[in-house]
C-alpha cells in the first residue's frame, strides 16, 4: 500500500512537471507573439509619422509657392499701372509742351500779319493728338482687361492643378496604408480617374498658351514633375503585399505674364 502511495505520488509530481513546462512554452509563446505584435504596431506607427510630415512640408511648400506667385502678380500688377501713369503723364507734358510751343509761333506769326492757317494746323495737331492718346488709352485698356482674363484663367487653373496635387498625395497616403487587394484597387481606379483630370487641365492649360501667344502676350512656364513612389507593407500573418505603382501626376506652375512682347509703348 505505501509503494502503491509512493508511484502514485510521483506520478502526480510528474504531471506537474509535465503541466508546468507545457504553461512556460505557451507563455514564452504568447510573450514572443505579443513582442512581434508591438514591433508591427511601432513600425505601422512610425511609417504612418514620416508620411503625415511629408504630406505636411508638401503642403507648407505648395502654400510658400502660392504665396510667392501671388506676391509676382502684385507686382506686375503695380508696374503695368505704374507704365500707364507714366503714359498718360509723357502724353500730357508732351500735349501741353506742343500747345505752348505752337501758341508761341502763333503770337510771333501774328505780329508780323494774322495767319489764320496756322490756327487751323493747331486744331487739326490738338486734335489729332488728343485721338492718338484716346487710342492709346483704347488700346491699353483693352489690353489690360485681356490680361485679366488670361490671369483669372491661370488662377483657376493653378487652384485646380493644386486640388489634384491634393488628392493625389492622400491616394498615395491611402494607397500606402491599404490592407487588401479590393482597397488597392479601388485607390488605383481613383488615381486613374485622376491622371485623367490632370490631362484635361494640361489639354486647357496648353489652349491658355496658344491664345496667348496670338494675343501677343509672352508667358513663362516652370514645369515640376512628381516623383511616383512604390510602396509595400507587411501585414501581421507575414505575407507580403504586391507593390502598386500609381500613376504619374505632372505638375505645372503658375505662369508669369509680360506684357506686349517687349513692345513698350513708351519706347
Amino acid at each position: 500500500m505505501s509503494s502503491e502511495n509512493s508511484a502514485l505520488i510521483a506520478l502526480s509530481e510528474l504531471k506537474n512537471l509535465e503541466a508546468n513546462r507545457v504553461q512556460k512554452i505557451e507563455d514564452e509563446k504568447r510573450q514572443a507573439e505579443q513582442a512581434e505584435q508591438a514591433r508591427l504596431e511601432a513600425e505601422q506607427r512610425a511609417r504612418r509619422e514620416a508620411e503625415e510630415k511629408a504630406r505636411r512640408e508638401e503642403e507648407a511648400r505648395l502654400a510658400q509657392e502660392q504665396a510667392e506667385a501671388e506676391a509676382r502678380e502684385r507686382e506686375e500688377r503695380i508696374r503695368v499701372q505704374e507704365a500707364e501713369a507714366r503714359a498718360r503723364a509723357d502724353a500730357d507734358a508732351r500735349l501741353k509742351e506742343e500747345q505752348l510751343r505752337l501758341d508761341a509761333q502763333v503770337r510771333l506769326e501774328q505780329k508780323k500779319q494774322t495767319p489764320y492757317w496756322l490756327y487751323g494746323l493747331a486744331a487739326l495737331l490738338f486734335i489729332a493728338l488728343v485721338g492718338g492718346g484716346y487710342m492709346f488709352y483704347k488700346n491699353n485698356q483693352e489690353a489690360k482687361e485681356a490680361q485679366a482674363a488670361l490671369m483669372k484663367r491661370l488662377d483657376d487653373l493653378a487652384n485646380k492643378q493644386a486640388e489634384i496635387d491634393k488628392q493625389n498625395a492622400k491616394l498615395e497616403s491611402d494607397l500606402a496604408a491599404a490592407q487588401t487587394d479590393a482597397e488597392r484597387k479601388e485607390i488605383m481606379a481613383k488615381q486613374a480617374e485622376l491622371a485623367k483630370q490632370q490631362a484635361e487641365l494640361e489639354a486647357q492649360q496648353a489652349k491658355a498658351d496658344a491664345e496667348a501667344a496670338s494675343a501677343g502676350t509672352t508667358t513663362t512656364t516652370k514645369k515640376r514633375k512628381t516623383t511616383t513612389k512604390k510602396k509595400s507593407s507587411s501585414s501581421s500573418d507575414g505575407n507580403d503585399k504586391p507593390s502598386v505603382t500609381p500613376p504619374t501626376v505632372t505638375k505645372k506652375r503658375k505662369k508669369t505674364i509680360d506684357l506686349g512682347g517687349g513692345d513698350d509703348p513708351l519706347g
